[in-house]
Parts: structure tokens; sequence; C-alpha cells
């Protein structure tokens, strides 16, 4: 993982920690592709086929063990590396958006988009962007 892949982890780590704070913990792995391998990844499995594939979230299947990961380990989020050298507000909008997932959000009907789409905008205002450079709000309610 590159120094960003790791620092993106730890966010989503924090981030999960606001979507699920009943939850003691969870890790997840972030990393970023080509689009061409993203969009063969949606095509094998999600029977989807578009030109861009901005993110991807897979998660973890239940009871996978992972002893490298005691604190749990909900999945895998994949990002288009045009991302790395777009703006931070859309990388961390795709990261939200992967997070969302792995959390259990859907957006496959209209009740279930809105939904995740608020969540994603509350999730965003925790952030300060400066070009290609972020600041999380933590503590931020």
């Amino acid at each position: 993982m590159s120094k960003l892949e790791l620092r993106l982890a730890r966010l989503t780590s924090q981030l999960l920690r606001i979507l699920q704070p009943k939850r003691a913990s969870a890790a997840v792995d972030v990393f970023f592709l080509p689009n061409a391998v993203l969009r063969r990844s949606k095509r094998d499995y999600l029977k989807k086929d578009v030109a861009f594939v901005d993110v991807l979230a897979f998660p973890a299947p239940r009871r996978f063990p992972r002893p490298d990961r005691p604190e749990g380990y909900l999945g895998e989020i994949y990002l288009n590396e045009a991302f790395r050298r777009g703006s931070a507000k859309e990388l961390v909008s795709m990261l939200i958006h992967g997070t969302l997932h792995l959390s259990g959000y859907r957006h496959g009907g209209k009740r279930d988009t809105i939904r995740m789409e608020r969540q994603e905008e509350k999730l965003l205002a925790r952030f300060r962007f400066s070009g290609q450079t972020f600041r999380f709000l933590a503590d931020r309610r």
C-alpha cells in the first residue's frame, strides 16, 4: 500500500466509528486501480458495464479469518487511480461512498439513494479542502 492508501484506510476507520458507533473498531483496505481493471471487475462481479468506474467496494465474507486484523475487517475499497491526481474533494467523496457501501448503504431505489446521499453530504461536511489536500475534523458533530 502506498502512503496515500494507508492514510485513506486510517481515515476510513475514523468514518466507520462515526457510522457505526456501537462497533468497537473496524478496518478497511483501500487501493487505487486503473479504470480498465475496475471496469472489468464491475462487469464480472456486478454484471454492469460502464465506461468509467469511480469506486468499487467489496465487503469481506462473514467470519473470514484475518489474524492480521484483530479489530474486525469490513472489506476493500477500490478507487479509480484518476482520483489520485484529481481534487481532494472528489477523492474523499469517493472514499466516503465506498465506506457507506461497506456499512450497508445502497442506492438501489429512490429512498435508499436519498438516504445515502444525505449521509455522504453529512460526512463530507467534516472535511476542509485546499486543492489536493484535505483535513478531517474528527470531533465535529
